[in-house]
């Protein structure tokens, strides 16, 4: 007996395994998320001042020398985002009114990054 030429077959059928076929893959693959992190204090002046009355010690500290310094917050959170399973793919630095000082300050840190990286 020949093989057979054309096969019928239930366009409907077809029509749902295909689809449970590319759910299924589009089940199995591997999605990326994003996530940012803001550290931004809101500055206004009915803002300002309920921050202040809410916490009191916080800009103090912040404001005296040896207080808030961009380099020591990247030195420690740079052993966690520089795991791959953080899945970090940049730092965004926003400034106002300091453009030029926080970008010659990035431009020198990341040459400090470099020569640490060189060496290690």
């Amino acid at each position: 007996m020949p093989p057979p030429v054309a096969r019928f077959l239930d366009f409907g059928q077809y029509k749902y395994e295909l689809t449970k076929r590319e759910k299924e893959a589009k089940r199995k693959q591997r999605s990326v998320t994003f996530k940012e992190v803001r550290l931004t204090p809101k500055i206004g002046v009915g803002d300002s001042t309920r921050f202040l009355v809410k916490h009191k010690g916080t800009m103090a500290r912040l404001a005296a020398p040896g207080g808030f310094t961009g380099e020591r917050f990247l030195e420690q959170c740079a052993p966690v985002l520089a795991r791959p399973e953080a899945h970090v793919t940049g730092l965004h630095v926003y400034t106002f009114n300091q453009v030029a000082e926080t970008e010659a300050w990035r431009r020198s840190y990341l040459d400090k990054l470099m020569a640490v990286s060189r060496r290690g």
